[in-house]
């Protein structure tokens, strides 16, 4: 008998079989697999883990099943599809609440308990005792997949049975119905699970228990401390409510009913727990590559929520020291670690309508062709270039103008050779001028493109991608990237990036010094093309740097033919 850790009743524990009754039971050894056992500490919990690689049961396991599961914005597109149906006149309301399996692969049955099997040194007996471990085993490879099967079950049988708008991700499901619907979709939810024979985390508890928060002693009836509110261990399914925490992310339909807004964003507290290791790393000036990988894994999860992907190219210098660990805690790695210290302290959530109608009066895109050229035996080496179309905005004497009607502008310059030195010594720099020419765009005319959709065309794929992931492994390109994103984040610019043949981008004329055709027939008017000053990008991921890089200075007035 062994104590309850939550103050309960004591716990039985069975003796286990001796080697002649495993014999027995099996009729053998032949058919028995014995795995070796580890634990492993999640926050307060020892999770057993079976070590199917070393009995090599794992190397002779074949699948061909795939996995899908939902994401953290689940609840989000369900709510818009919602409103798709649901007309604004209907003023409701939309609510959400999760669930989770209780000790998921330990309920899920497995034909074979001959894998389950575990030896353990029985120190009353003095002799290996052998337990069969019901359930799925963490570590087997195809437990994965068995147990995936459960959730896919329930999910189908929720939707096409009891209509209720539920997916889930491995044990943990969400779900988000209309206000009134809500209570009754999460009790048949549960019921369910029930019949079917996997319950979900949501009680009854096995007996009075202690908050590990407060000590508060609480009753077998109290799912929540009655002093501090917290759950208990085994309670993991959450109300139903406006908002609500599913896979690191909470949603929020707060503003719903006013607005029709849904908002997403990374808990506070999360971002509290990554900015205090962040301040531990700066105050100790050290980063060992285990605590790097870890910052940088928290970083790019809480910064895929965030203004696009903002922030994400300031996680190069800690990606160096995860990998090419040289024991110095350099300057970029400093500037790094602060300025994305300062992000999480502000993180932006992610707000969009549900309804098309309710959303902000909405301008014509912009169109944008961007191109650079490089030659290294030029006394100019890099010449940039860029063309904007300014489509032609409904009006009362023009209420449906053509997808022709606008204005174009042009603008090119020149490199000169201390832009050039801020890229690393190399053969070729064709695509770090290509990123700066897309950046250029933005800062030489910002006032155009105050909180506008813009399609944006570069005949570059390397440029394409890194501004497109907000990422780039080399650092001189890392720096442009997330120049442009502290841009995009200022003026509220939404841009759609799409790689363009060379023959077919208008840019590449600008760009070479060509302006007969922009001039004779397009019409373009040019103007100035102006390159961000570098010597504040010596300090890029300084948060005190934003407001001097994004602010427009009059030298960037335009100049009209």
């Amino acid at each position: 008998m062994i104590p309850d850790p939550q103050g309960g009743e004591a716990v039985k524990v069975t003796r286990g079989m001796s080697l002649e009754e495993l014999k027995d039971r099996f009729g053998g050894l032949s058919f028995v697999y014995l795995v070796e056992r580890f634990g492993v500490w999640q926050k307060d919990k020892c999770r057993a883990c079976d070590n199917f690689a070393s009995n090599e049961v794992n190397d002779y396991t074949c699948q061909s099943e795939t996995i899908n599961c939902i994401g953290p914005d689940f609840m989000a597109m369900v709510a818009c599809l919602l409103a798709e149906q649901l007309p604004q006149s209907a003023n409701w309301q939309p609510q959400c609440f999760t669930e989770d399996i209780i000790s998921a692969y330990r309920i899920c049955g497995g034909r074979s308990p001959a894998f389950s099997t575990v030896a353990q040194w029985d120190p009353v007996r003095k002799q290996v005792a052998f337990f069969i471990v019901p359930g799925l085993n963490f570590g087997l490879r195809s437990a994965v997949t068995q147990f995936h099967r459960v959730p896919v079950l329930c999910t189908a049988l929720a939707r096409r049975c009891l209509m209720i708008p539920c997916g889930h991700y491995f044990d943990d499901y969400a779900c988000v119905e209309p206000k009134g619907c809500g209570k009754s979709a999460q009790h048949y939810l549960r019921e369910l699970h029930r019949i079917l024979g996997v319950p979900l985390a949501c009680g009854p508890l096995r007996g009075n228990w202690i908050c590990k928060g407060c000590d508060h002693k609480n009753m077998i009836t109290q799912l929540h401390c009655g002093r501090c509110k917290s759950p208990h261990p085994d309670v993991k399914s959450s109300l139903f409510a406006q908002s609500n925490i599913f896979l690191g992310v909470e949603t929020d339909f707060a503003n719903f009913a006013q607005l029709w807004e849904i908002r997403m964003r990374v808990p506070i507290e999360k971002c509290a727990r990554t900015a205090h290791s962040i301040e531990s790393a700066l105050l100790e000036r050290e980063l060992t590559p285990m605590a790097a990988a870890k910052i940088r894994g928290w970083l790019q999860f809480f910064l895929t929520w965030s203004f696009g992907r903002l922030g994400r190219a300031a996680l190069q210098p800690i990606s160096d020291r995860q990998y090419r660990d040289d024991g110095r805690f350099t300057p970029a790695l400093e500037a790094a670690l602060r300025f994305l210290q300062h992000v999480l302290q502000s993180i932006p959530a992610c707000a969009f309508q549900a309804y098309a109608s309710t959303r902000r009066p909405k301008k014509r895109a912009v169109l944008v062709w961007s191109d650079a050229a490089y030659e290294k035996d030029s006394p100019t080496p890099g010449t940039l270039g860029f063309v904007i179309f300014v489509p032609t905005e409904p009006s009362a004497s023009n209420p449906n103008p053509s997808h022709r009607d606008g204005v174009f502008y042009h603008a090119s310059a020149e490199t000169n050779p201390r832009v050039m030195a801020r890229f690393r010594p190399q053969k070729q720099y064709i695509g770090q001028l290509e990123i700066l020419a897309a950046v250029c765009v933005y800062y030489s005319w910002p006032e155009l493109f105050v909180d506008r959709d813009v399609i944006h065309w570069i005949d570059n794929s390397s440029a394409v991608m890194a501004l497109i992931k907000g990422y780039s492994g080399m650092p001189d390109s890392a720096r442009l990237v997330h120049a442009y994103y502290l841009m995009m984040y200022k003026l509220g610019t939404r841009v759609w990036f799409e790689h363009v043949v060379s023959d077919a981008n208008v840019s590449d004329m600008p760009s070479r010094g060509d302006f007969r055709y922009l001039l004779e027939e397009l019409h373009s008017s040019p103007i100035t093309l102006v390159i961000p000053p570098f010597e504040v990008w010596d300090e890029p991921f300084d948060s005190r740097s934003w407001s001097h890089f994004i602010t427009p200075r009059g030298d960037r007035k335009r100049r009209h033919s």
